[in-house]
């Protein structure tokens, strides 16, 4: 407790623990502490958040059971560090919203793609064009195949084998 607070046991002594308990997680602290103070509960456990004595936002995991002490009862707590589990989870859920948007966003591509090669394959101006592109590779790549086309560029033989493979996909 004494590392997690950031503070001395003197000075631990001195705060009431409840009081650090970041606002957002006090009211399901503040029930739950009551349920085993009033007898309701012989014990509980929840994940609330806290602040140390430097103002440092940390999480912890905390189980509250009833004592009783010359016939009064107190509740005991007992915390484990969550933060970087909390963290962790934090920076999973981030990537998974980030994967599942780039998935949509992939699938939406690939379907407006479909629909534009469904709607252009009926086209006659797209069969005779890419008829052409594919004779024209076709032509290139074969005089590249036999050896007679050494003078052409090494990016005009990448470019013609491209367009070539292009075309036989969609073809």
């Amino acid at each position: 407790a004494l590392a997690f607070f950031g503070t001395t046991f003197d000075a631990l002594q001195q705060i009431e623990i409840p009081s650090l308990v970041a606002p957002e997680s006090r009211e399901v602290f503040d029930r739950e502490y009551r349920l085993v103070l009033d007898g309701h509960a012989a014990a509980s456990r929840i994940e609330v958040k806290v602040f140390t004595s430097t103002g440092t936002e940390r999480w912890a995991d905390v189980a509250a059971f009833s004592i009783t002490r010359d016939n009064v009862r107190h509740v005991a707590l007992l915390g484990v560090d969550i933060t970087q589990r909390k963290s962790d989870a934090q920076r999973l859920a981030t990537a998974h919203r980030t994967l599942r948007r780039q998935r949509d966003e992939a699938e939406r591509a690939s379907s407006a793609k479909s629909r534009f090669l469904a709607a252009a394959s009926g086209s006659p101006v797209f069969h005779s064009g890419m008829n052409s592109a594919f004779g024209s590779s076709f032509a290139v790549s074969s005089e590249i195949g036999y050896g007679c086309a050494s003078s052409l560029p090494a990016s005009t033989m990448h470019g013609a084998f491209t367009v070539e493979m292009n075309a036989r996909s969609t073809l």
